[in-house]
């Protein structure tokens, strides 16, 4: 799997046959942008925190970040919702 990292989807744009336009947050980095989302095998919704493994191509050490970023189906590993998210950090409190 490699480098993996979690990204939360603070707001679903367009939502088209091939995938969807997104507003993303890289929670890592507090970092937000534009992303475009191919169809992924799960419904995800906002606020959902998806594993991703970011593509080296786009996103690099020492570089700026991208204007859009391109999500593509193979980098995906999987989801949660936000409250999963808000009662796992309840737990390392």
């Amino acid at each position: 799997m490699g480098t993996t990292t979690e990204v939360t989807i603070l707001a679903i744009e367009v939502v088209e046959p091939t995938g969807t336009w997104v507003t993303l947050r890289w929670n890592q980095f507090d970092h937000v942008q534009r992303a475009w989302m191919e169809a992924l095998p799960d419904e995800i919704w906002e606020g959902a925190v998806l594993l991703i493994s970011p593509d080296p191509m786009q996103i690099q050490v020492g570089s700026p970040w991208p204007p859009l970023y391109h999500l593509s189906a193979q980098n995906y590993h999987g989801f949660a919702p936000a409250a999963a998210r808000s009662d796992y950090e309840k737990l390392l409190r």
